[in-house]
């Protein structure tokens, strides 16, 4: 089952959006190129988004240009950004932002930016520096079927993750703490390791917050 629109194929230039672009940014159009955002999910079960269905604070990078203060959801099915905006009359409507377009964005503290990292070519990763290391994750959602609901047929899996790190200007994939201590030097990985089990860290279920302690503990040791 594929729940998607094609955003390219229908870059909108809608009377509503057109207005609002021009009121908030004046003859700033890059804002523009998008499709009205429907409900595509209603007979799925769960929602697709990263931190959950409502739109968040935070900024986009269209074409090169940044706009902050904005509203934003960040599909992890479908992979692209969602703005939500208000008419003059009142009303709330929402986009779906080109990907193509989209060269990055933030939401609710959280970075991320449009990059090819392996065969996969451009994705958006989220962004988590400290001093000498970069960690970049990439997430999704997939679709699974379920028999056991009267309601729906489908829903939403939890968030998967890809990682990635940056060390020594190499970037190299990991997926436990075995290949993730193997990245360092042998006392470096170590450490690593030690601290992984002394918190109990698994990359699978691990919160941001944790990854992001572990990383500013190991680049502290470097």
């Amino acid at each position: 089952m594929t729940i998607a629109q094609d955003p390219q194929e229908k870059e909108a230039d809608s009377p509503k959006l057109y207005e609002f672009v021009l009121q908030k940014y004046g003859s700033d159009h890059d804002l523009v190129n998008g499709v009205e955002l429907y409900n595509l999910y209603r007979h799925v079960k769960s929602h697709p988004y990263f931190l959950g269905e409502e739109s968040l604070p935070g900024s986009v990078t269209v074409l090169g240009k940044h706009f902050d203060n904005q509203l934003i959801q960040y599909d992890l099915y479908n992979q692209w950004v969602v703005l939500e905006y208000t008419e003059r009359s009142g009303g709330i409507n929402k986009i779906i932002m080109v990907p193509l377009h989209t060269n990055g964005f933030q939401i609710d503290g959280h970075s991320f930016e449009k990059l090819a990292l392996d065969e996969d070519g451009l994705l958006f990763y989220q962004v988590i520096r400290t001093n000498r290391i970069t960690c970049y994750i990439h997430w999704k959602k997939q679709l699974i079927t379920i028999s056991d609901n009267i309601n729906y047929t489908v829903e939403f899996s939890d968030p998967m993750r890809t990682f990635f790190l940056e060390y020594d200007s190499k970037i190299i994939p990991f997926s436990n703490r075995r290949n993730f201590a193997a990245i360092f030097p042998a006392n470096i990985g170590r450490e690593a390791r030690q601290y992984m089990r002394k918190n109990r860290l698994r990359f699978r279920k691990t919160s941001v917050k944790n990854l992001t302690m572990l990383l500013d503990h190991i680049s502290s040791n470097l």
